[in-house]
């Protein structure tokens, strides 16, 4: 049998969709962390009444998500053997990995997404590729779904279907060809 010194792209660390038990997102990235597993759980702050309060409150962007950064076949089992873990996103029946860019496009929008107000003059059809030009998400690509009074950018993490919006403001945006 021979060897090749160049290791298999399986054994490089990529991201991967982690599929989580409901409502056990944050008790698995502890878990990841206190195993010093590189992770990334995309929170989102939204407010939550109680009969007596309101309180913001973190919720994950992607419910029943947990992003991890290992190389898949020696460290699959150390993940999936963690309570609340389930199964790791596949596509074809193999494990989907996740594009650094998509993943480095998906932190810009948690940390800086801010709703902003749009200029109406500016006219992108709901279906336009659009790139952010300036402001926190330069760079970003996505895809306009909705348009009221302010453009929504949703980028898609193509490897794992998932979506993760913010509302900029239109001048930012400039349409792709």
């Amino acid at each position: 049998m021979k060897w090749s010194k160049k290791m298999s792209s399986n054994e490089l660390p990529a991201w991967y969709a982690l599929y989580t038990m409901p409502q056990c997102e944050k008790k698995v990235a502890r878990l990841l962390l206190r195993y010093r597993i590189e992770f990334y759980l995309p929170l989102v702050r939204k407010q939550r009444k109680w009969s007596d309060r309101i309180k913001l409150v973190d919720f994950p962007l992607f419910p029943g998500y947990v992003f991890v950064l290992i190389p898949f076949y020696t460290k699959r089992y150390a993940v999936l053997n963690l309570p609340g873990a389930l199964k790791f996103v596949e596509i074809e029946g193999r494990p989907a990995s996740v594009q650094e860019e998509e993943m480095d496009s998906l932190r810009m929008i948690v940390s800086a997404a801010q709703d902003v107000q749009a200029h109406p003059e500016k006219n992108f059809p709901v279906g336009q590729k659009v790139i952010v030009r300036s402001g926190a998400l330069k760079g970003v690509r996505g895809e306009i779904v909705k348009i009221k009074n302010q453009v929504r950018l949703f980028v898609k993490l193509e490897d794992c279907g998932l979506y993760a919006s913010a509302e900029i403001d239109a001048a930012d945006v400039e349409k792709l060809d």
